[in-house]
């Protein structure tokens, strides 16, 4: 059975919301490190149980949240899950703080998961360099 593999939703016009956030002065590379390392834990996965730690539904919405302890914060980028194609695609970055997650970015969130949703946009492999697109797979 193929394990599951993480992916970053990137926008029509070629920008990956995922790859922003990362790259913003807000992330460090221990915060990095730590989202890497659950990265590599989704995708140690074959079936379709995550660990309620790792990833998980977000309250309400659609969205599912990716649970990362970095340095001092609480990462929870935003993610849709693919079922069919074994894929959790991260949509766009957001941090948890006492408790509770910027509605800012779970509107963000939504938005970008209506876009791929709808077939738009591509998405691109966790691990490749930022430039490097891979054709959508829905």
């Amino acid at each position: 059975m193929a394990n599951w593999s993480v992916k970053k939703f990137v926008k029509p016009n070629g920008r990956c919301p995922i790859d922003d956030w990362l790259g913003s002065k807000a992330i460090t590379a221990k915060d990095q490190a730590a989202l890497d390392t659950v990265v590599q834990a989704i995708e140690s996965v074959s079936a379709g149980m995550f660990p309620p730690e790792k990833v998980k539904k977000y309250q309400t919405t659609t969205l599912y949240e990716v649970k990362a302890r970095a340095s001092g914060k609480q990462l929870r980028p935003f993610a849709d899950k693919d079922d069919a194609n074994k894929q959790i695609v991260l949509l766009c970055g957001a941090v948890e703080k006492d408790g509770k997650i910027d509605g800012g970015d779970i509107t963000t969130g939504e938005n970008l998961a209506k876009i791929w949703r709808s077939g738009n946009g591509s998405v691109k492999d966790y691990w490749e360099d930022p430039d490097d697109l891979e054709t959508p797979d829905k």
